[in-house]
């Protein structure tokens, strides 16, 4: 992908940063610790640091990754 697909500026290529946590997804506002959610990239860290490419838009504040669908099997949600 090379534009938004919201406006169709061109789009930046880089990196999303997830800390030392893993990337997961949580429907609502989450007021769970950071394991809960579906788990979405688990990868091998990066310098103490788990990354993944990304796109962002910096007109609209967009930013698209692909997830791992494989990931939500090894993790863990959260029970509430």
């Amino acid at each position: 992908m090379v534009t938004c697909p919201r406006c169709e500026t061109a789009l930046d290529s880089g990196f999303v940063n997830a800390g030392k946590g893993p990337f997961r997804w949580n429907a609502d506002a989450p007021d769970t610790s950071i394991l809960g959610g579906e788990l979405l990239l688990d990868q091998g860290m990066i310098w103490g640091r788990q990354r993944t490419p990304a796109k962002r838009c910096k007109n609209c504040h967009l930013v698209l990754f692909e997830y791992n669908a494989d990931a939500s099997r090894k993790g863990f949600t959260s029970t509430r």
